[in-house]
């Protein structure tokens, strides 16, 4: 008898350990720099297995220091081992920034978190598309087995947002209720049953679980965030880096030096736009329509505002008159503000075969460091002579610098400006700020003015 209770206890023992292993959690790690497949450009598909799992996209780089899932494109993940679980993209930016969770669309059980981006279900194959690019320097998949699960809910609603935005929560598991929390804390069976949509006018993180029976599924979480809105150049010059944003005012376009800066001021201060062919509809002297939106993008320590759509106010360009500046006010008090330094007596020749672009600007004795941002070509400096420079002032990783728009030669008699060029045969530029001759056909930059050249 005694021998009976033994074996029994000992099989049961032994069912119990077997079940476990089988409903076990695995996780299989794909890491960025170590699992590879062969493509490391935009273009291309590559596929990459680990474990039995299986991650293959259809623009899809492996090979780089991160991996890439190229804007527009499609990345499968499937197992052979087991349903997939969960789906973890660790990445390099946050939310809506440039390659963050939130440029994978929306889907079920897909939600996202600073920069992770999580996707939770019960399925052998997942797809995922992009609308732009997304870095990640691991992708971790678990697989949880043949285990009975519950799915997770899909939270949806605009983020970043202006105003308010109406948040939905839809149950994907028949037969399951559906619960939230709005305060960041994990919801369960005690928390506010989803019945309707609901409205939020803050910054808030919306997490939701479904329960059917004694079984949870696994928790979504979703951060939907609003726009700062801001009315003056001070204001959004204050805030944090990745801070959406929409600005109530209008502001006075002062430089437009290639296809992706805009320097930008009104009266309480000066600041910088970067994005690519953002401007086109810009011009030198007039003002950007009130109500843009952007993203603050801080680039080693440069404050710079990632705008959206951008339009001009109607009517005539004023004319800009820049602020004559000192080497003493080349400083960080000053980043972002385009200037004019007088009094320039030596600075580097630069050509179209290209020299370094740090180089020196000699004022009166005293020495301020340039940088040739904009790679433009500038004539040697003669001897004896001395120049105007328009310039807007930069900072890269705490060194301050001076990166030239425009150079002209002083009068002798030190009271006007004298051109170097007349309107006819001045430099013109494409919108990616590189000098073309009169054969060039389409839109150039001349003289700081956009013209449409046949």
């Amino acid at each position: 008898m005694l021998m009976n209770k033994i074996l029994r206890y000992s099989f049961v023992a032994l069912m119990a350990m077997v079940c476990g292993n089988a409903f076990a959690d695995t996780e299989i790690t794909f890491t960025a720099g170590t699992d590879q497949g062969t493509n490391g450009s935009s273009g291309n598909p590559d596929t990459m297995t680990k474990d039995g799992i299986t991650i293959s996209g259809t623009n899809f780089g492996t090979t780089t220091a991160q991996y890439r899932i190229y804007a527009s494109s499609s990345l499968t993940i499937s197992s052979t081992v087991g349903n997939i679980t969960k789906i973890v993209f660790n990445c390099t930016a946050s939310g809506d920034a440039n390659y963050g969770p939130a440029k994978i669309k929306e889907m079920s059980g897909y939600s996202y978190a600073d920069n992770v981006g999580t996707w939770q279900g019960s399925e052998s194959s997942v797809v995922f598309e992009t609308s732009a690019q997304v870095r990640a320097s691991s992708i971790v998949v678990t697989v949880g087995g043949s285990a009975v699960s519950v799915a997770s809910p899909t939270i949806t609603g605009t983020t970043p947002f202006i105003g308010s935005t109406e948040v939905t929560i839809t149950n994907n598991a028949e037969g399951a209720s559906v619960y939230y929390t709005t305060d960041g804390t994990d919801p369960s069976a005690s928390s506010l049953p989803y019945s309707a949509p609901f409205t939020i006018s803050a910054t808030t993180t919306v997490k939701a679980v479904a329960i059917k029976g004694s079984t949870s599924s696994t928790i979504t979480s979703k951060t939907l965030v609003a726009r700062a809105n801001v009315t003056s150049i001070a204001e959004m010059n204050a805030l944090a880096d990745k801070t959406p944003l929409v600005f109530a005012g209008a502001v006075l376009v002062v430089a437009i030096p290639n296809s992706s800066n805009c320097y930008i001021k009104d009266n309480s201060g000066a600041s910088l736009l970067y994005g690519h062919d953002k401007f086109m509809n810009l011009e030198k002297g007039k003002k950007i329509a009130a109500k843009w939106t952007g993203t603050v993008s801080m680039y080693n320590g440069l404050f710079e505002v990632a705008p959206d759509e951008l339009t001009a106010v109607a009517g005539d360009p004023v004319e800009i008159v820049y602020e004559t500046a000192t080497v003493a006010d080349i400083t960080a008090a000053n980043v972002n503000k385009v200037v004019t330094l007088k009094g320039v007596t030596n600075y580097t020749e630069f050509t179209s075969s290209g020299n370094t672009r740090a180089f020196t600007i000699s004022v009166g004795g005293e020495n301020v460091s340039g940088w040739n941002a904009f790679y433009y070509v500038y004539s040697a400096p003669e001897a004896g002579k001395t120049y105007d420079i328009v310039g807007a002032i930069a900072i890269n990783n705490s060194n301050v610098r001076f990166q030239p728009i425009e150079i002209k030669e002083a009068s002798s008699t030190n009271i006007g400006i004298i051109k170097a060029n007349t309107e006819a045969n001045a430099p013109a530029y494409n919108v990616a700020g590189q000098k073309v001759d009169n054969s060039y056909k389409g839109l150039i930059i001349k003289n700081g003015k956009k013209m449409l050249q046949k």
